[in-house]
């Protein structure tokens, strides 16, 4: 019984992680939108920090992007992730999410563009 337990968690822990990736890129690719929406265009997504806890755990987390513009400046902005799954074991098996905007990076973001339009 212990070894079929053992293979078990082996098998979600694996899932898990390559989950993780796969939702980092799907992740990655969606920021990639809404900043080019946002930011009319010209955005490049190079890296994202995602938390374990979102794939593992099922949480609504609050991750970094970071993204070039057009002159080439590397940027970052928080988004808030929650995923569709409210199952934490469940949710290492699905790519469901939301994204939106952290309202305090936000400001930092939109701060940052009106420096750029003055000058």
């Amino acid at each position: 019984m212990r070894q079929i337990l053992s293979i078990f968690l082996v098998v979600i822990c694996v899932q898990g992680i390559w989950m993780h990736f796969i939702n980092k890129e799907s992740i990655k690719e969606t920021a990639k939108g809404l900043f080019e929406k946002s930011f009319s265009g010209g955005v490049e997504v190079d890296a994202i920090n995602l938390p374990l806890s979102y794939t593992f755990l099922a949480q609504e987390v609050l991750c970094e992007v970071f993204y070039t513009r057009r002159k080439g400046k590397l940027e970052s902005i928080k988004l808030i992730v929650t995923p569709a799954e409210s199952l934490p074991i469940l949710s290492a098996f699905g790519i469901g999410y939301t994204l939106r905007y952290d309202p305090s990076g936000l400001e930092v973001v939109e701060k940052r563009i009106s420096r750029e339009k003055i000058r």
